[in-house]
């Protein structure tokens, strides 16, 4: 049993080799509170289909960071009728009438 423990350990380390501590630390959460999709809830999943969400996972998070990195690089739309920046007494202001 130890030796079978052992290798499953080893495999997962091979498999996951490259895997961002972030892709890797949210996938473990998601798999032991069961809220990954795609896997089989039941079970704890294999090496493979643990990788492929670690992958899904890296790639939506990739995706994300470029559009927002994309929209930062965008340039500022000058109007009309703009309104004034929203400073820190304007923004108190607009908290106390909520």
């Amino acid at each position: 049993m130890e030796a079978d423990t052992k290798s499953t350990a080893l495999a997962y380390l091979y498999t996951l080799e490259g895997v961002s501590s972030w892709v890797l630390h949210t996938a473990t959460k998601n798999a032991l509170k069961r809220k990954e999709e795609g896997l089989n809830p039941t079970f704890m999943p294999s090496t493979a289909d643990f990788y492929r969400y670690c992958e899904k996972l890296e790639s939506d998070i990739r995706f994300r960071a470029d559009r927002l990195l994309k929209n930062l690089e965008k340039p500022e739309r000058t109007e009309k009728a703009q309104e004034a920046p929203l400073t820190s007494v304007r923004l108190e202001k607009l908290q106390r009438g909520l």
